[in-house]
């Protein structure tokens, strides 16, 4: 093959056109230069399997040519063979220790294997090396992201962006970990930033489809989905097949309250990818609010694989598979949040009428009410050593307590069997009637205004300051049962509406749960936002008003007053995001 073909050959590549370069080589002998321009091509077609082969094959013909060594690794990054990628990389600075380009890859390729300590020191070597790189602080700060090191990840970027305010990849990141910061923290002003750093991400960057997605994720995470929706719309139609895509316009859509258009988009996305777990997951929640809990309840696994997912414990146990157990115990344990942990424990009783023997792990804050209510089951606080001194055979088989939901399949139960199952202490209930009876001789309302669950608290809870025509004019005392520093925003609104109101003083609210749910059992109504109270007042059976939005929890049910779960529960529905208007005006007509 002549010099000027292969002249010609290179030159089509590095214009962008690898098709080109493979027909001038046709033909060419397995030459060194040959070898080079083809993986070079197969490698910008993507045909990575062919390009290894290209590359090896150079390589076997001059093992020190390191641009064969550098390309072999990134295609062998690109086909997940990370350790092979880290060899030829580590080959090519062991040649050239100055090399930037094989530097950042093999910081990628250390990062995708999990060796963030090995990552973060070459790294730091590099920004020693070139500290004008901006590439390989970006990598860092990555890196501590992903770690979910933010605040350091942070302070790498404030300074990369202060000092070039235009490059949009920095600013991206920056959202990301803006958004992760107030997800974990339940803090709206760190969304809102997020937004804002989005925004302005992809006005610099406009042909960025992961900025835009990424801009849709957090507005969804702000509740404004109507703009969300509009976003991942006009994405849909430039890129009709990309899971990120369904997946944002799914979440709009259930935070919309459009349920059935929302798992369309859920089923879009698993068709993209099968493995989505966040799809899947997603797909089986809304089919849960659609009270499909058949559909559900089998997609309801997916919950193990899911980004933040519950943590697998492993009990020296098989796992339960529903059938029946002639000797020993089920053990049940707890896997998420207190207000889920009380929704799956209104399910044991359904489990004991099977003749099942029960034995449950759960939050310490539960142990002595769940010891009361269901005398007998064996209930130990979560970790308890007792769990292993049980003795072989004494526990048959262990259950995650969400595998209840199938496994006890409450949804079959008959209708006015989702009642009263906790018993609180009665000597501390009958103090707390005697207390608030001589305090007021009207109604006893308890209410609670908050949520601080993880990434959905904001949205479920309702400003205190919105409740005046609840508060206002009524012959009731009422009651905090907020937990959290609450005492002087309850104290200040009930006084502005001239309301009788009480907040005991010595009642812990969060972790005190027999006083808790004592006091719940002394009210003669509780009113609140979608948060443990709620599960709290439905597990004891008292009257509660539940204020929802337009997409409650899926255990809420999706329409009328009924909560499936629950027989006392009323579900007041928002029919609109952030429309509590609606919501407390109905309130106030039932009082």
């Amino acid at each position: 093959m002549t010099p000027e073909t292969l002249q010609k050959a290179y030159q089509a590549l590095t214009a962008g056109r690898p098709d080109e370069t493979l027909r001038m080589l046709e033909g060419g002998p397995p030459a060194l230069p040959v070898l080079l321009l083809r993986g070079g091509a197969l490698a910008s077609l993507e045909r990575h399997e062919e390009a290894v082969e290209a590359f090896e094959r150079v390589l076997r013909l001059e093992p020190e040519q390191l641009d064969a060594a550098y390309n072999l690794a990134v295609c062998q990054q690109a086909l997940g063979r990370f350790h092979a990628a880290r060899r030829n990389l580590s080959l090519v600075l062991e040649k050239q220790p100055d090399n930037q380009q094989a530097m950042l890859t093999l910081s990628a390729v250390l990062s995708a294997m999990g060796y963030n300590e090995e990552c973060e020191a070459l790294l730091k070597r590099a920004i020693e090396f070139a500290p004008d790189e901006q590439r390989f602080r970006h990598n860092l700060a990555y890196l501590y992201y992903q770690s979910g090191r933010y605040d350091e990840a942070a302070d790498i970027l404030a300074k990369l962006i202060e000092g070039c305010p235009a490059q949009s990849k920095a600013i991206g990141l920056m959202g990301k970990i803006r958004m992760a910061q107030g997800q974990k923290r339940n803090d709206r002003a760190l969304i809102e930033e997020a937004v804002a750093l989005f925004d302005r991400g992809a006005e610099l960057d406009p042909q960025s489809q992961e900025m835009r997605v990424d801009l849709g994720h957090a507005l969804n995470a702000l509740q404004d989905s109507v703009r969300a929706l509009s976003l991942f719309e006009e994405l849909a139609r430039a890129a009709p097949d990309q899971l990120d895509v369904h997946q944002g316009m799914g979440m709009a859509l259930l935070n919309l309250g459009r349920l059935e258009e929302a798992r369309r988009c859920f089923e879009a996305a698993t068709a993209c990818d099968p493995e989505a777990a966040e799809s899947q997951y997603s797909l089986a929640i809304v089919s849960l609010a659609l009270a499909d809990y058949e559909t559900g309840s089998q997609k309801y696994e997916w919950r193990w694989r899911i980004k933040n997912a519950p943590r697998w414990q492993s009990r020296n146990a098989p796992l339960w598979d529903g059938s029946a157990i002639p000797e020993g115990r089920l053990l049940i344990w707890n896997e998420q949040g207190l207000g889920d942990e009380l929704l799956h424990y209104g399910w044991i009783g359904r489990l004991q009428d099977r003749g099942l023997k029960v034995a449950v792990e759960c939050d310490p804050r539960l142990v002595p009410l769940l010891a009361r209510s269901f005398p007998d089951a064996q209930v130990f606080p979560k970790g308890d050593p007792r769990l292993l001194d049980l003795g072989r055979g004494a526990i048959a088989a262990q259950c995650p307590s969400g595998d209840l939901l199938l496994r006890a399949r409450p949804w079959e139960a008959p209708p006015g069997q989702a009642g009263r199952y906790l018993e609180s202490e009665s000597e501390r209930r009958e103090a707390f009637k005697q207390r608030l009876a001589a305090l007021h001789p009207g109604r006893k309302i308890g209410i609670s205004w908050f949520s601080k669950g993880s990434s959905l608290g904001f949205g479920k809870s309702v400003p205190l300051d919105r409740w005046g025509g609840i508060f206002g004019g009524r012959d009731a005392l009422f009651v905090n049962l907020q937990y959290g520093d609450s005492e002087a925003e309850f104290e200040a609104v009930c006084r502005a509406n001239e309301a009788a109101h009480y907040c005991d003083p010595d009642l812990d609210r969060r972790d005190d749960i027999e006083g808790l749910c004592a006091l719940i059992d002394s009210l003669d109504l509780v009113i609140t936002v979608s948060n443990v109270t709620a599960h709290f007042a439905g597990a004891l059976g008292k009257p509660c008003w539940v204020l929802l939005g337009p997409d409650p929890l899926w255990h809420w049910g999706r329409a009328g007053e009924a909560a499936p779960f629950y027989d006392s529960i009323t579900a007041l529905r928002a029919s609109e995001l952030g429309g509590w208007d609606g919501v407390l005006g109905a309130a106030v007509e039932r009082l």
